[in-house]
């Protein structure tokens, strides 16, 4: 026989409070599993893939949510001492172990991680960063009509500034749905 003292309890990865009049309240995730696109993409399984890549030394994935509500997940990676990592190189990498809705937007090679005062990454530092990378302003008289049309549209569909005509429309962050 079935009853709330007897239920089964189940753990989700989700956090939640109790309010008074037995309602929940959902604060959030207490694994790393975010929603990209519709699909459940775990991000400890990701960072763990990246990091057995042979010429990195450490790896970071931080979501973003963009003003849309679309969820953009950003990998940042430290490479082996004098090895230099292409975004492409890892992108491909990853196709051969992961899902392509999987596989993150956009890949920042960096010097250091970023700590908090208790010893964890910074997410949020990293996140800094990339808003001050793309914070550059394009020389628009060295464009031709067409160049200049182009790097609008990306500005739009990337809902950010571009910082080069001349990147991979993909590596810049775009996917399959922005087409």
């Amino acid at each position: 026989r079935w009853s709330e003292a007897t239920a089964p309890l189940y753990l989700t990865g989700d956090f939640a409070r109790c309010l008074p009049d037995g309602r929940f309240i959902f604060l959030g995730r207490r694994d790393a599993e975010i929603k990209i696109r519709g699909f459940k993409v775990n991000l400890a399984l990701i960072e763990a893939i990246l990091k057995k890549h042979p010429l990195l030394k450490n790896a970071v994935l931080t979501p973003e949510i963009l003003e849309n509500q679309e969820t953009r997940l950003h990998a940042f990676y430290l490479s082996q001492d004098g090895e230099s990592v292409s975004a492409q190189e890892l992108r491909l990498y990853l196709e051969k172990e992961l899902l392509h809705y999987m596989i993150p937007s956009l890949f920042h090679e960096i010097q250091n991680l970023p700590y908090t005062a208790t010893g964890k990454i910074n997410r949020q530092a990293l996140l800094s960063l990339v808003k001050a990378e793309h914070s550059g302003v394009i020389d628009n008289s060295l464009l031709t009509e067409t160049e200049k049309k182009l790097l609008n549209l990306w500005q739009i569909v990337l809902n950010r500034p571009a910082s080069s005509i001349h990147q991979n429309f993909f590596d810049l962050g775009a996917n399959s749905l922005h087409l």
